[in-house]
């Protein structure tokens, strides 16, 4: 049975094996249909092999120009390619007499490959390709369909152009070759969309959610100009913190270095340590030193005030000022003839252009630079804030950018992004507050945290509302708009709404005045703002109010009501009030003791001009007095005269208008006997007025004298005249002379010089046809024989004769002679610049001698306090410059010994 069926098996592939020889001998011949008909007789005879496949292949093939028949074509070669692996070793021989094989197969399909790519490229639909990637997964046309396909994909996408379409084609084509495309626009479109608004919150809700874009830098950067809108340390802190890899940190950290005043201690608390942030401590040590350039040798170092050399052994080409003043500038300005450089203490060149006229530090770390009529503003880190055709510019609270042009002003931010055009006339501040005025002459006023509040929230709304101002020390600000008036605090919060009232500033607080009564706001008064008065009075102690006709006092301090419903008040002093009170009138005094007035009565208040306690003279029917604040009645002034040859009790009533019983009953005497030098009381005298916290002024018949607290008489009444020089001194006039009385010692110089007298320590300068110096009683100390004489220390004098100055000892011997002076200081310790024939020297009136007197040149130089001498000695034959460096004391800080020709290279203007 299996001989038979395989004799069956050779009988049948005999017959198909001569079928195909024949179809393919009609196929080589070109005769079609004998080609057609010998493969329908195929089918019949139902042979099945990869020959006859083959032969349909070719068959359909040969009509390429009707798709259906290529495809057709294209399913028989795929069939046989599928049969061909299954024959045997003698049927693939069989087949190969053919030429049909694996490379014929192959050949055949590449080129139904290539002619159906040419109908898809034709149609070029997303739908053709994909078809042909599914049906001709192995064509050589493969990928570039792929790629056609996607392409056309992201033309789709393109017309479409949203930042969700370009997300889905990156989701759904990973590999296209447009993918970098479509992320480009996705970021880009994703960007916009998201950031739309152009405000803080949308660049950083967007960095949060997109922290891979590639336009972090410069979405940072934005960010950056709203944290740096006014220039404020915190917000530079909270990028640092909330940005650390940002490549704008070290510009940032020196935003935050030079906002914080060149302070490094702000950088503690953050927890950042990096190299920028300790290059910013390295060089924050140099920024804070004063320093003088010093010349040696070609190169130029700079040392501090201790003679310390704190920058060494630099070229660079610096002008005179460098050696002449200690400077605290944190960058120094190099020029030649052809561009200027900027350079900070490290000489790290920050700035460099041709034909600069005008270089400012404005503060905060900007620099003002005018150039061609250009100005530019640039930050000490390097980046250019702003430049442009300006005037001029400035910065307003540390915060803001004011740019002049035309006479007009604008507003940028401190990073240099413009935020209100040339719209305004003037620009100032006030305190916390600035003012914009518009070409009407109105007013708009805010303050710098306001305008960043606003611009974050993109509001560049500003109202020019207001006539008039009127800014008070605690910050208020009074503003005025036709008969309106309005009371803002430095947070631009109302303390008193805008009304037709007059707004008044106090101690205590504010009023407000209007037709239907005043009403306060205090921090000090609990006074409900819904209370009227009729009338308000104010003093240090006590706030004073009417209403209801009736007046309130309170005390301020104590913040009790010390009366309350009196009929009439009236202010004597910041701590006295006399009120009426039905019958009863009364001075209130600081005690709240009470001096109640009954019959007839007046009073006057005493302030000295030298001294802080005050007094009270009252004048009342039972005599005059004087009264301390405490409400003490103070002792008269007792007067006593001394009795003369033939005085009798008759003559000393007559003159001194007492009766004779009043004199015996006042000096205790039973009889009327007198003697010779005796003293007699002849009446008590009330002070008219004081001179100091313990002197008052007495008078009897136009004369004047002086009393103590005591009442005892330290100057008789003899003096034509008596009044205050100085706090210590009182000048005596008599007789047309003058005199003096020194309130601590007490001593007198009798009324005898035409001029005043002038207190020079404890002696005096006084006047007698020359100058001279006299004790505190009036003995000669300087002889009167100098043009001028004034006090230099202790136990010397700076005289002036016959045009020439000398130090002269109170024994009027000279120390020192010299042709000129000039005074450098005048406090305690007085400094003066002489000048000799042999040159300049520095005296102290508590160190002696600082200079010699033969330098050349001498230049002063300060920081802060503490004052410098550079002086500069030309020995012409030795061919040498000593440069020498002292302070105030006289301390050596720099000796040089310098060649004479270098003398133009450090000679100060």
């Amino acid at each position: 049975m299996t001989r038979f069926l395989f004799l069956l098996l050779i009988i049948s592939y005999s017959v198909s094996s001569q079928s195909l020889k024949k179809a393919y001998k009609f196929y080589e011949k070109g005769e079609i249909n004998k080609f057609k008909d010998a493969l329908i007789k195929m089918d019949e005879k139902g042979v099945d092999n990869a020959g006859k496949y083959y032969l349909y292949s070719l068959y359909y093939l040969k009509n390429k120009d009707n798709r259906d028949d290529l495809d057709s074509s294209y399913f028989y070669i795929r069939r046989t390619k599928e049969t061909y692996y299954k024959v045997n070793e003698k049927v693939e021989e069989e087949l190969k007499d053919l030429n049909i094989s694996i490379g014929s197969i192959d050949s055949i399909n590449n080129v139904i490959d290539s002619i159906e790519y040419n109908y898809v490229k034709e149609i070029n639909s997303i739908a053709e390709y994909k078809k042909y990637m599914q049906d001709h997964n192995t064509s050589k046309f493969y990928s570039e369909a792929l790629v056609s396909w996607h392409g056309l994909e992201f033309l789709n996408v393109r017309k479409i152009n949203t930042w969700e379409a370009y997300n889905e084609f990156m989701v759904t084509f990973p590999d296209a070759m447009d993918f970098n495309l479509a992320k480009s626009y996705y970021e880009e479109l994703i960007l916009a969309e998201k950031t739309a608004e152009q405000t803080l919150n949308s660049y950083e809700d967007f960095l949060e959610k997109n922290p891979e874009t590639p336009y972090r830098d410069s979405i940072e950067f934005l960010v950056l100009k709203y944290y740096g809108l006014g220039n404020n340390a915190n917000n530079f802190k909270k990028f640092l913190l909330k940005y650390p890899n940002s490549i704008h940190n070290k510009f940032v950290s020196q935003l935050l270095y030079h906002s914080n005043n060149k302070d490094v201690s702000i950088f503690d608390s953050l927890g950042i340590k990096n190299k920028d942030i300790d290059s910013l401590y390295s060089v924050s040590v140099l920024d804070k030193e004063f320093l003088l350039g010093i010349y040696d040798k070609g190169s130029i170092n700079f040392i501090n005030q201790n003679g310390d050399i704190v920058i060494k052994g630099k070229n660079k080409h610096h002008n005179s000022s460098a050696f002449c003043s200690f400077e605290n500038k944190d960058f120094f300005v190099i020029s030649n003839e052809t561009k200027t450089e900027i350079y900070n203490r490290r000489y790290d060149i920050f700035y460099s252009n041709s034909d600069v006229t005008y270089i400012e530090d404005i503060g905060s770390g900007l620099v003002k630079i005018l150039r061609n009529g250009i100005l530019e503003i640039i930050h000490k880190s390097g980046y250019s804030i702003l430049s442009g055709d300006y005037d001029d510019a400035y910065l307003i609270d540390n915060k803001f950018i004011l740019v002049e042009k035309s006479e007009r002003y604008s507003i940028f931010s401190f990073l240099g992004d413009q935020l209100y055009d040339f719209i305004f006339n003037d620009v100032f501040q006030e305190g916390s507050f600035l003012f914009f005025e518009n070409e009407e002459m109105k007013l708009a006023v805010s303050t710098s945290s306001q305008i960043e509040k606003k611009i974050l929230n993109k509001n560049f709304n500003i109202s020019f509302l207001y006539d008039d101002y009127e800014y008070f020390n605690n910050d208020h600000i009074l503003l005025v708009s036709g008969d309106d008036e309005e009371l803002l605090n430095s947070d631009m919060e109302y303390v008193i709404s805008p009304s037709d009232h007059r707004i008044d500033g106090y101690d205590f607080g504010w009023t407000a005045t209007s037709d239907f009564g005043i009403r306060v706001v205090s921090d000090i008064l609990s006074v409900p703002f819904s209370h009227l008065y009729q009338q308000i009075l104010n003093s240090t102690k006590y706030f004073i109010a009417k209403k209801n006709d009736l007046w309130d006092v309170k005390d301020k301090q104590l913040k009790v009501q010390v009366l309350s419903e009196v009929d009439s008040v009236y202010r004597v002093s910041d701590s006295v009030i006399w009120y009426r009170k039905g019958l009863k009138e009364a001075l209130f005094l600081p005690n709240s003791k009470e001096i109640v007035f009954e019959g007839k009565y007046n009073f006057k208040f005493l302030t000295p001009k030298f001294g802080s306690q005050s007094y009270i003279k009252l004048f009342s029917e039972n005599g005059d007095f004087i009264l301390n604040l405490e409400g003490d009645t103070l002792p008269s002034a007792e007067y006593y005269y001394t009795v003369e040859s033939g005085d009798t009790f008759s003559y000393l009533s007559k003159k001194f208008n007492i009766s004779q019983s009043e004199i015996l009953y006042i000096n205790n005497k039973r009889n009327k006997k007198l003697f010779v030098g005796e003293k007699i009381k002849v009446r008590g005298y009330v002070p008219s007025d004081v001179i100091s916290d313990s002197l008052f002024l007495i008078e009897f018949n136009g004369k004047k004298g002086i009393a103590d607290l005591s009442g005892k008489i330290i100057l008789e009444p003899e003096y034509d005249g008596i009044t205050n020089q100085f706090e210590d001194d009182i000048i005596l006039i008599k007789d047309q002379k003058f005199g003096n009385f020194n309130i601590s010692s007490r001593d007198i110089i009798s009324p005898s010089y035409s001029r005043l007298l002038k207190s020079i320590k404890n002696n005096y300068l006084v006047f007698n046809n020359k100058y001279g110096v006299v004790s505190s009683v009036g003995s000669q100390v300087i002889p009167f024989e100098y043009d001028d004489i004034s006090y230099w220390n202790d136990t010397s004098y700076i005289a002036k004769k016959n045009n020439e100055f000398y130090f002269i000892d109170s024994n009027n011997n000279i120390l020192n002679d010299f042709s000129s002076y000039s005074m450098i200081t005048d406090d305690e310790i007085q400094i003066i610049k002489v000048g000799t024939d042999e040159g300049y020297g520095i005296y102290s009136s508590s160190h002696g001698e600082i200079l010699k007197p033969v330098y050349n040149y001498i230049d002063q130089l300060n920081i802060d306090n503490d004052i410098f001498f550079l002086a500069k000695r030309e020995i012409s034959d030795a061919n040498l410059l000593i440069n020498l460096l002292v302070d105030n004391n006289g301390k050596i800080i720099l000796n040089q010994a310098l060649d004479l020709n270098d003398l133009e290279m450090i000679i100060c203007e």
